[in-house]
């Protein structure tokens, strides 16, 4: 801030106190007393705090403020004394017949105004904890009888998670045994934390600084352990929309990750929200793409019915073929959030023989209800998520012998480590480092056709596969599934005919997520191609700040990624912190899973 004698109310005679301790307090007082405005600076995190290395009077106490705390309050709400804690002088130059400073101040988090330094939030903080040394304090404490907060550079978990929630905070809360309170932590900047805690790629996790000392915590699962915890006490509730009705409706097409997040903030500013979704049940990919098994239906169904008493309407079985149809119906806005529902193909030999499926048609059939025959022997084309779903998800079907075969080695598999590791625990077969040629049969698949390869990443050209060996190389199969990826449907649609598409069919949108067709939006996969369910919900949630800024003028959400904020680093690991093993979620025996 740039403080004037002259400037700000202060007039001619107004007085810029610089430091700490008695003799500031003293003079800050003295010059209040006598009418004289007074901003008081001082680069201490309190004004009673000695200078280093300067020691107390032998007869005064070491906390000071104990003696002065009556006179300390008295000054600095004086209604002529601005204090300024954590602040520094930049420059003092002469300016009209005064002086001019130039003052920066660290951020305090503490509204003084108010404070009395009661002490009581430090006693309900849950980030306080005596029996380990890095917490062995409050945040919020009182060195000196004076309130400050010791508020940390945001943190690592924090900023890898795309939706920037508190994690600390409802770890800590957690901890506490205050469960409804973690959860409405969660809920601040996650609407949907149950499927989160089942199915999230949980990036916070790899970014936790507990790995350090030896495993990361177990982020993911205590937010399904919360989740889960309030199932048992009642349903599942969002917060009431803090923003008053605006009148405007905005329709969202798709009721995926990326509409329902964005339907609920939306719906959170005040728009009145319709959800449009072709299937006969709403969730979109959340039910059709992801097994029951991974993601119980209990759960997607306890998120939708929070969305619906918040006041979201959801209208299954209807296709949306026009975005202008719905403006015309008097929608201020419509967001394209259809994901990519369409199988990539493999364009090899022997693709459309009887036996071969398409994991996406595969496993949207079977949570479909709809019954499936999968052959004894069974070879998943790919080795991403989608893949292990489909190969795990063979084996429920009955499937005698499970094979991957994928041309990533086994570090550099795309599926989570979690996902292999339970496919193998399950029976699946694994056959990396192999890319298909052919799929071979009469009228019915009968074997697939492979070599030796590996990707090749040309610094100026798309990756592209590259053969190791001549040697051609067989699995039998009776069945053969394509889990190669994923696109949009939109070129295949009428609504994407009035919209701009680029490569992929993906929906063009400009850096507002704007679409080519006037207050039309888009978001989540049918914008960037596949992502993880987490990546979806945020840019769900960015398209709705986008929504909201182009109709009503508020602040959209440009990054959702947290930027560093606070006054110092986090705190160094302690060197007596003992290591103990991460928590495990339990899990049935791999036999009875299948």
């Amino acid at each position: 801030m740039s403080l004037s004698t002259r400037q700000n109310g202060a007039g001619p005679e107004a007085v810029l106190v610089v430091g700490s301790g008695y003799g500031a307090l003293k003079a800050a007082e003295d010059l209040s007393h006598g009418g004289i405005p007074v901003v008081w600076a001082a680069r201490a995190r309190h004004f009673l705090e000695l200078p280093p290395g300067v020691e107390p009077f032998a007869q005064w106490p070491a906390d000071l403020s104990f003696q002065f705390r009556p006179l300390y309050l008295r000054v600095t709400r004086h209604p002529l004394v601005t204090p300024l804690t954590q602040a520094r002088v930049e420059s003092l130059v002469q300016a009209n017949g005064g002086c001019e400073a130039l003052v920066v101040q660290d951020p305090v988090y503490v509204d003084y105004d108010l404070c009395t330094g009661c002490g009581r939030c430090q006693e309900v903080c849950p980030l306080n904890d005596s029996d380990h040394p890095p917490l062995s304090r409050s945040p919020a404490y009182c060195p000196s009888r004076s309130l400050l907060m010791d508020k940390r550079a945001t943190s690592p978990c924090r900023q890898a998670c795309p939706l920037g929630v508190n994690a600390q905070a409802y770890l800590a809360l957690t901890a506490a045994g205050r469960f409804a309170e973690a959860l409405a932590v969660i809920r601040r900047d996650n609407p949907l934390p149950g499927v989160c805690g089942y199915i999230c790629s949980h990036p916070c996790e790899g970014a936790c600084r507990r790995a350090e000392l030896d495993e990361p915590l177990a982020i993911r699962d205590v937010k399904r352990f919360l989740f889960d915890y309030e199932a048992e006490e009642g349903p599942a509730a969002l917060p009431a929309p803090v923003a008053p009705r605006r009148g405007l409706r905005v329709a969202v097409v798709g009721s995926g990750p990326a509409g329902l997040t964005a339907a609920h903030f939306l719906n959170q500013d005040g728009f009145a929200v319709t959800v449009f979704e072709a299937l006969d049940q709403a969730g979109g990919m959340l039910r059709v793409g992801i097994n029951a098994f991974r993601l119980p239906r209990a759960v997607l169904e306890a998120e939708l019915a929070a969305l619906n008493a918040s006041g979201v309407v959801i209208r299954t079985g209807q296709r949306v073929d026009s975005a202008q149809a719905l403006l015309d119906e008097g929608f201020a806005a419509v967001l394209i959030a259809t994901g990519t529902p369409t199988d990539l193909r493999l364009n090899l030999p022997g693709e459309d023989l009887v036996g071969v499926l398409h994991c996406v048609d595969f496993l949207a059939r079977v949570n479909q209800g709809v019954k499936v025959a999968v052959g004894p022997r069974t070879v998943i084309i790919g080795g991403g998520n989608s893949a292990m779903d489909a190969a795990r998800t063979a084996l429920r079907l009955g499937a005698k012998e499970v094979t991957v075969l994928a041309i990533e080695t086994e570090e550099s598999l795309p599926a989570a480590p979690q996902e292999v590791s339970e496919a193998r625990e399950e029976g699946v077969f694994f056959c990396l480092g192999r890319a298909p040629l052919r799929i071979v049969g009469t009228e019915r698949v009968e074997e697939v056709i492979f070599r030796t390869a590996h990707w090749d990443f040309p610094p100026d050209a798309s990756p592209c596969i590259v053969f190791d060996s001549d040697a051609e190389e067989s699995l039998e199969a009776d069945s053969v599934i394509v889990a190669i990826g994923q696109r949009p449907s939109l070129a295949d649609s009428p609504l994407g005919a009035e919209l701009a598409l680029g490569r992929g069919g993906r929906l063009m949108v400009d850096a507002d997520l704007a679409a080519s067709r006037e207050r039309v939006f888009g978001a989540g996969d049918a914008v960037t191609g596949p992502s993880t369910v987490v990546q979806a919900m945020a840019a769900g949630r960015r398209a709705a700040g986008e929504i909201s800024a182009r109709l009503a003028g508020a602040t959209p959400w440009r990054d959702l990624a947290q930027a560093p904020r606070g006054v110092g680093q986090p705190e160094p690991i302690a060197e007596e912190l003992p290591q103990q093993p991460r928590q495990r979620m339990a899990q049935r025996q791999p036999r009875l899973r299948k």
